[in-house]
């Protein structure tokens, strides 16, 4: 595998944890809206998004509602990452941002997990962080504005993306927020009104990030700051 890999957490592995993973690794490209698995099944494949890519994870409600509930990029992985076997998937896992991974056969990868304390270890800390982000979303949810947490979204992936342009759309970040297309394209119209964003077919473009950033919750910090303490420097976000 070459170095840098292009996923921050693999290259924060140990050199022989690392060397466990290299032969059942492939790379592999994720296509916009890609399924990587859905709720109920087995999970087969566990993939590391690389540089840009993005994918989100999505509770799907009885009457076919999604919401985000979790983003992962070039920081984690994507399945697999609590148990040592294939489990079932409780969320749908869809490409938001396309781009490059590397993907293992989930099983191949319980053995690496099995044979490696350090290995098992560092998982279980990505486990942590992505349960941590779960909850901070949904204590965001319940107690910030919709300004604040379409701000801090926006922040969030800019940090992420590390480009002004982001390639996404209103149903997009209704899924991300939790509402509808038409509180989307009200608080976006507003910020547009305000010169924060620009906004065009698809595209938001951050034209005022200091703005954003003061009208932003914390939660996105909050979230950084606890990964940095259990993976130290594997989170990809910008301090400002």
């Amino acid at each position: 595998m070459a170095q840098p890999s292009g996923n921050r957490f693999i290259d924060a592995l140990r050199p022989e944890d690392r060397a466990l993973l290299q032969d059942h690794l492939s790379r592999v490209r994720l296509s916009r809206r890609e399924i990587l698995h859905q709720p109920g099944e087995n999970i087969r494949w566990v993939h590391f998004p690389c540089d840009r890519a993005m994918v989100a994870l999505l509770v799907v409600m009885p009457d076919g509602r999604v919401v985000q509930v979790g983003l992962t990029g070039c920081e984690g992985v994507v399945g697999g990452v609590v148990t040592q076997e294939p489990r079932p998937a409780f969320t749908r896992a869809a490409v938001q941002i396309p781009g490059e991974a590397w993907r293992i056969d989930a099983a191949a990868l319980g053995v690496a997990r099995a044979r490696s304390v350090t290995l098992a270890e560092a998982f279980a800390r990505h486990a942590d962080c992505l349960l941590a982000q779960l909850l901070q979303t949904m204590a965001c949810s319940a107690l910030h504005s919709l300004e604040q947490r379409m701000a801090g979204r926006l922040i969030e992936i800019q940090d992420r993306l590390d480009d002004a342009e982001l390639p996404l759309t209103q149903e997009e970040l209704g899924e991300m927020l939790g509402v509808g297309r038409t509180y989307v394209s009200k608080t976006a119209g507003s910020f547009q009104a305000r010169g924060l964003i620009g906004y065009s077919r698809g595209r938001i473009r951050v034209q005022d990030r200091a703005a954003l950033r003061a009208l932003s919750c914390a939660c996105h910090d909050s979230i950084r700051d606890h990964f940095e303490r259990l993976l130290p420097g594997v989170h990809p976000a910008a301090r400002d």
